[in-house]
């Protein structure tokens, strides 16, 4: 049901609710409210409703055969306003169109404990990604950590380019 799966299947409004409920750790849900809950749920496991994540299948069957990086989104560069959201870095194995010190969860590792993708959202990637407000975003960046992007420029010429970042302690200097 999450990101580590070519397809998700969306949580509907209130499904945490339900989960508490019968874990006992929530109030107890009225029937009618539990039954339209898994209602949606059970609309949502159909395949036209479910959030491909094209991340997990280029990892599962082009990644292991090529050591090249593709477009995660196309961007192109114009004449007007071009927004390159820094999560939609390239798609290819780590070193490849990334490099993230912890990139994957080894928890099980005696003596290793690394978190992969701190945020556990939108990529399976090892990047970390947070969603607040609906927009997704990269944070815990440590040194020496980089993201490649595909960039296509249709005209040539000059342009200007400006960086929209939101940290408590780095600068892009």
């Amino acid at each position: 049901m999450n990101l580590n799966n070519p397809f998700e299947i969306k949580k509907p409004e209130g499904y945490n609710r339900l989960l508490a409920d019968w874990s006992g750790k929530g109030p107890k849900l009225p029937k009618e409210e539990a039954w339209d809950i898994l209602d949606k749920w059970l609309q949502n496991t159909a395949l036209d409703n479910n959030i491909f994540h094209a991340d997990v299948a280029d990892a599962m069957f082009r990644q292991v055969q090529s050591n090249t990086a593709i477009p995660f989104k196309p961007h192109e560069l114009n004449t007007g306003t071009t927004t390159i959201n820094a999560v939609d870095f390239d798609m290819g194995a780590q070193r490849i169109a990334y490099f993230d010190t912890d990139t994957a969860s080894y928890h099980y590792t005696p003596g290793i404990n690394t978190a992969g993708n701190r945020g556990w959202t939108y990529r399976n990637d090892g990047v970390d990604i947070k969603q607040e407000n609906g927009d997704h975003y990269i944070f815990h960046i440590e040194d020496g950590e980089w993201l490649q992007y595909t960039v296509s420029v249709k005209n040539e010429g000059h342009y200007q380019f400006i960086f929209r970042t939101r940290s408590d302690s780095a600068r892009v200097p």
